[in-house]
């Protein structure tokens, strides 16, 4: 389809409305036609925004259609702060842009309250606002600014039509300046016919940051609304699922929210992340933005290239006043460059990349070697003393141990797959292996019932399950004894506990450490919703965090993922966790205050939104739920969707450079069908696999562009 200007506003226009993401606006009022969220009931709300961004640039619009704010990144640099942020980045934001309308020689903003608004987002990606007045009716669509090529640019597209009964009523585009010599400000603006007021019915504004040096011109400018359009659309693929609409809506918006968190500078190295969406903010959590970056792998290998460049730079805790830093000040820190490499790498098997990134590779090996020869001689685990702001509990940390183990494995992976160097990738491969025997030697616990289950730590030579709360009873260390008012009793710390915060245990299946479907990875994180899990709210249904809120987000994953044996509580926790979604589709880091429940959630409970929680949904649904799998070095492709799943498609899913693939898979009585369809230039077949849960048979074949493919089995 040829999207220029005008079919873009025509698709504005008649795209139906997202029963999800919506809010209705009309004389102060508020109204959501998704009833299902909490949030419905906090409307009118100052505090509710919608995202856009293409990291470059990020712009919280509100529910009327206001630029609450647009911000545009700087360079990262090093501070002495909490023990899960030591670097800051620098960003420059306006506030207030207001578009506004003439209607019959009256001049109104489009944001004011003396006419109905209309918010949604198009494709669960686009925000859209269409403003009804008695004679006129006007549309806004918001773009981050792409290239043809598929470069962003540091800035945003405001797309507005007008349909009007009086032909001189017309648009007018905000403006910055006022003629004054103390003006100053962060945005140049181009307007479509070189003026804030827009004589024509449809029209465009683009708003840059000045350091892009971005030149628009007339002939230039359809091809970039174009390309922007056409990035923002097809970027993550269409996901569809009938049965289960909000399920496909939930992954769509979280893997967008999960990389709206990562921010670039205008010239376009990363530069950090915030905690989510909004707001923005000046230091990054290392902790906070790996989880952030992992659906980079799938829907933007450019940015994850960048992101594995930053950590490589960033990750390790320089020495400083406060803490001594090092690799293990924060182990699962420590292996963020490492990890997301070797996610990429299965990804793409870009070996170009670390060829001209060599000091990647050197870095790498220094951390895994070094942690390899500080394993602890009797029990062959590592130790670390935080994980981000939480302490690392217990003299060795469970999930530090499984994160410890997927770097590991993984390094073995990129040695024999794409080094092509067996020696070191069977020297690797033994070492993963015997910390995994040690992990499940020492860390796994049995319950009152014999079941082995992970705890938060463990504490071997006394009281394997407990450490004495005050050995953290000292300057900094103590600030970290606030998150575990609800485990600690009697000066002691109760270690058989599971740590909202702590994500991954609950990442288990997708590093590979075990299966979906493990009986001690189910056993835990069942552990972790029930009553016998101290740090378990019966009130918010999910992990209290502390004294300072009764949920902490990252917890419903854990919980969700425990049900994922079991279809019935599997929907319900869904639906659980659609209830807690606001109405751009954003999860909020801690949605209660301590004793509160139900209906009773909160925005801005001390911090922002969560693209901690976005981006581990995002891969734990797509490769441990639905089950894509692809190895680019291996040239294989799996589909093993579990029991849960409903039926489902998926066009244009990402695999790599421009290669992507269509995925229809269809549960019909006994029988599950598949059909793939792949697009792009490669010229070699993938060795297709289909291996739905409780499949009688393992279906395979090969696929080639332009040859689609059926498969079908029956289920057990």
């Amino acid at each position: 389809m040829n999207y220029d200007i005008q079919n873009i506003i025509k698709i504005g226009w008649q795209t139906p409305l997202n029963e999800f993401y919506n809010v209705k606006t009309s004389e102060d009022q508020e109204v959501s036609a998704n009833r299902c969220s909490y949030y419905s009931d906090l409307l009118p709300s100052q505090d509710f925004s919608v995202e856009v961004s293409n990291q470059k640039m990020l712009a919280s619009l509100s529910a009327t259609g206001k630029i609450k704010s647009i911000s545009f990144f700087r360079e990262a640099y090093y501070t002495e702060d909490k023990p899960g942020t030591w670097v800051s980045n620098g960003f420059v934001q306006e506030q207030n842009l207001d578009t506004e309308v003439e209607i019959a020689e009256q001049t109104k903003s489009l944001s004011s309250a003396d006419h109905q608004v209309e918010y949604d987002l198009m494709f669960n990606i686009i925000p859209r606002f269409i403003h009804h007045y008695p004679t006129a009716k006007v549309l806004q669509l918001f773009l981050p600014i792409y290239q043809k090529n598929g470069q962003a640019i540091s800035g945003l597209i405001e797309l507005c039509a007008i349909k009007s009964k009086n032909k001189a009523d017309k648009i007018i585009f905000p403006n910055c300046y006022h003629l004054k010599y103390s003006d100053r400000h962060h945005l140049k603006l181009d307007y479509s016919e070189e003026q804030r007021v827009l004589a024509k019915k449809s029209g465009w504004l683009v708003i840059t940051d000045p350091n892009a040096t971005f030149n628009v011109s007339k002939d230039t400018i359809s091809q970039i609304i174009s390309a922007s359009f056409i990035q923002t659309k097809r970027k993550f693929g269409k996901l569809e699922m009938k049965d289960n609409p909000k399920l496909a809506a939930l992954i769509m918006r979280k893997s967008v929210n999960a990389l709206n968190s990562i921010c670039c500078s205008t010239s376009g190295e990363v530069v950090g992340a915030n905690w989510g969406s909004s707001p923005v903010i000046n230091r990054t959590w290392l902790r906070d933005m790996f989880y952030a970056s992992l659906p980079a792998i799938y829907f933007d290998h450019d940015l994850a290239k960048k992101i594995i460049l930053w950590f490589a730079q960033f990750e390790i805790k320089p020495r400083g006043d406060k803490f001594a830093g090092g690799i293990q000040h924060s182990v699962v820190n420590s292996l963020n460059s490492t990890i997301l490499l070797t996610l990429y790498l299965q990804q793409t098997n870009d070996i170009a990349f670390l060829k001209q990134h060599p000091q990647v590779w050197q870095h790498i090996l220094y951390v895994i070697n070094y942690l390899i020869a500080h394993r602890d001689q009797k029990y062959g685990l590592v130790q670390s003393e935080w994980l981000s702001d939480g302490i690392a509990l217990g003299k060795f940390h469970t999930g530090t141990q499984i994160a410890f183990w997927a770097a590991l494995s993984g390094l073995s992976k990129i040695y024999r797959q794409v080094l092509d160097d067996e020696v070191e990738a069977t020297y690797y491969a033994e070492v993963a292996n015997d910390l995994k025997n040690n992990i499940k030697k020492y860390c796994l616990v049995k319950d009152k019932k014999g079941n082995k289950k992970f705890p938060e730590g463990i504490n071997p030579g006394g009281n394997k399950l407990a450490v004495d709360a005050r050995i953290y009873e000292k300057d900094l260390l103590d600030q970290g004894l606030d998150f575990l008012t609800r485990v600690t009793k009697n000066q002691q710390i109760n270690l058989e506990f599971h740590d909202g915060e702590e994500t991954d245990t609950t990442l288990a299946p997708f590093y590979g450490f075990n299966d979906v479907l493990d009986k001690c990875y189910l056993n835990t994180l069942k552990f972790a919703a029930s009553s016998e899990n101290p740090s378990y709210s019966s009130l918010s249904k999910g992990i209290s965090w502390g004294n300072q809120s009764e949920a902490t987000f990252p917890g419903y994953i854990t919980l969700l993922m425990g049900t994922v044996d079991e279809s019935q509580k599997f929907d319900d926790e869904i639906t659980l966790l659609s209830k807690l979604t606001d109405l751009d589709g954003s999860w909020w880091w801690w949605p209660y205050e301590v004793g509160k429940s139900g209906k009773n959630v909160v925005r801005f409970n001390h911090c922002g939104k969560c693209g901690w929680s976005d981006g581990t949904f995002s891969v734990l649904m797509i490769k441990n739920l639905l089950g894509i799998k692809y190895d680019a070095p291996e040239r294989t492709f799996c589909l093993a969707p579990l029991k849960c799943v409903p039926s489902f498609t998926w066009q244009h899913f990402p695999l790599t450079n421009d290669l992507t693939i269509d995925i229809a898979y269809q549960k019909d009585g006994d029988s599950q069908k598949l059909k793939l369809a792949l697009h792009g230039t490669f010229t070699q077949a993938i060795s297709v696999t289909f291996s739905p849960q409780q499949a009688a048979t393992v279906k395979s074949e090969r696929l080639t562009v332009g040859k689609d493919i059926q498969l079908e089995t029956e289920v057990r």
